[in-house]
């Protein structure tokens, strides 16, 4: 699982680099393998934060694209579409009991498409889930 504390240190980082998390990554790398069903639902967001300055006028657009599995294993399971430009700290991650997977927004509607002719052309779908304790993380989708 991976949650969010703040950064005690810079060790073992870059110079010039400064630690904006401190990660919880496994103590073991970890790969898990999804066999996708299809999809159980869709969430638009969008957020800004109103302080009176022009970042007032900025808004982040989010997808949350929920996926249904045979396994029906680990919880739920989403693929996250944030907007462009967008700072994402992690390709895939284990929070409140959810497993994320982020992508770009301008995914969104080829990845959707995908999943939608699979699914009812019968055609194999897989997720590929790898975390490993060195902080790498990857989330693939396999048509």
């Amino acid at each position: 699982m991976i949650s969010f504390v703040k950064a005690q240190d810079n060790a073992g980082m870059a110079p010039g680099s400064r630690a904006m998390y401190k990660a919880q990554n496994p103590a073991q790398d970890k790969t898990d393998i999804f066999e996708i069903t299809g999809t159980s639902g869709a969430t638009f967001t969008a957020s800004n934060i109103s302080d009176g300055t022009s970042n007032s006028y900025r808004h982040s657009l989010r997808i949350t694209l929920a996926l249904a599995t045979k396994e029906n294993k680990g919880g739920n399971i989403n693929l996250v579409f944030y907007t462009e430009g967008e700072s994402m700290p992690y390709a895939a991650a284990s929070e409140n009991g959810a497993l994320n997977i982020y992508y770009p927004r301008s995914m969104y509607e080829s990845i959707k498409e995908k999943l939608d002719q699979s699914v009812i052309t019968k055609k194999r779908v897989q997720l590929k889930v790898i975390q490993k304790a060195d902080g790498f993380r990857e989330g693939t989708l396999i048509f």
